[in-house]
């Protein structure tokens, strides 16, 4: 199956609404991410990614929900479960060393792969 044939099914898939996707989507987000971590900036990288999760997940989706209540299914309970799993296993190398090396880094990217390849096949 290849990205055009599944970005339909993909289009339903998300538990937050489309404001979320759309801020966490935009290009200038991740691209100053990195920018920052080239830069050594490694605390203004982290702190993009913590603080611009917790805004989408508190401020915009109770936003969203308050605004029109959203009806969720099973499916969106199981990647809520899979977001706090992944949450907490994140704060393993953080916890154990007070450092994300590289090995870690490819780990995550690994696992958003095979995330995403969930999504495409479900």
């Amino acid at each position: 199956m290849s990205l055009l044939t599944a970005a339909p099914r993909l289009r339903n898939t998300s538990v937050f609404p489309r404001p979320v996707e759309r801020s966490v989507l935009r290009k200038e987000y991740p691209l100053s991410i990195v920018a920052a971590a080239l830069k050594g900036e490694t605390d203004i990288a982290v702190g993009n990614v913590i603080g611009s999760n917790i805004f989408n997940l508190l401020f915009v989706l109770g936003a969203s929900v308050t605004i029109n209540p959203i009806k969720t299914e099973w499916i969106s309970v199981y990647d809520a479960a899979i977001l706090v799993a992944v949450s907490l296993f994140a704060m393993i190398p953080a916890l154990q060393k007070k450092e994300i090396c590289r090995v870690w880094g490819i780990l995550f990217i690994l696992l958003y792969a095979a995330y995403t390849a969930y999504l495409l096949i479900r």
